[in-house]
């Protein structure tokens, strides 16, 4: 199966080169993809988001800080320039290859049929060397293996940052049960590596009470207690909280 990039990479390949241009230089380095990915934040702009940076926001990363280093990472790369260039910007030679390595990426975090946002984030991070990695994540606070533990693909963006999920919920289950996988994968190479990673909530679950009764909620959280057992071979242990103030209280797994 031929992988071909989502729309919202499209749109931060063609964001990246306004931004080049803005920031007064003439080519695209890697660093402005992901200034890309975060456009929409950067203008506060009310468009959909994409899935890496619901991704950053699941793992409550700073932003500004990120923002602020990808510019200084920018800088130590490229000499501004006094005439912008016209018709297309060149990329520099890692930036070509973070993009084109995108699709290992998109092959590695699971096969989904696009190269998502959440892919280019993670070719940037997965082609730094040893040095740029360990000083990511001390300023950072979050490197490859975090990113792979809060996966959001594009399409999986609702319009307008909506909560409200259309599917049944026998696609609910499945798009859980898929999480659960990569969270184990990604938790058994997290102890391989010995890597200190950032603590996240490993499975959230909202829930409408105008689309499901308390009964309903009930059902799923069991039914998702099961398919956690099958795949891990442990118990799901809702923490300090019974299912039924779960229900009451629309609170997380």
């Amino acid at each position: 199966m031929e992988l071909t990039f989502s729309n919202q990479v499209k749109e931060v390949i063609a964001k990246s080169r306004l931004i080049c241009l803005e920031m007064g230089y003439d080519a695209i380095t890697e660093e402005m993809f992901i200034l890309g990915i975060l456009y929409d934040i950067i203008n506060d702009n009310s468009g959909d988001r994409n899935g890496a940076v619901m991704c950053m926001m699941s793992m409550q990363t700073n932003i500004e800080t990120l923002i602020t280093y990808l510019e200084m990472k920018i800088g130590t790369k490229l000499k501004k320039v006094d005439t912008a260039p016209t018709g297309n910007v060149p990329l520099t030679k890692q930036a070509e290859k973070v993009l084109k390595r995108s699709t290992l990426m998109a092959i590695r975090f699971g096969e989904h049929g696009t190269i998502d946002t959440i892919h280019l984030l993670g070719s940037y991070l997965n082609e730094m060397d040893r040095v740029e990695r360990k000083e990511f994540l001390n300023v950072n606070e979050f490197d490859l293996l975090t990113v792979s533990r809060n996966i959001v693909f594009d399409d999986q963006i609702k319009p307008n940052l909506s909560l409200k999920d259309e599917d049944s919920i026998e696609v609910q289950l499945a798009k859980s049960k898929e999480r659960i996988l990569r969270l184990k994968a990604a938790s058994q190479e997290t102890v391989r590596h010995k890597a200190k990673l950032k603590v996240v909530k490993p499975l959230s679950l909202i829930f409408d009470m105008d689309e499901y009764t308390p009964e309903e909620i009930k059902n799923i959280i069991a039914l998702i207690g099961e398919i956690y057992h099958e795949q891990s071979g442990d118990h799901l242990v809702i923490k300090g909280m019974s299912q039924f103030q779960v229900v009451q209280e629309l609170a997380c797994v």
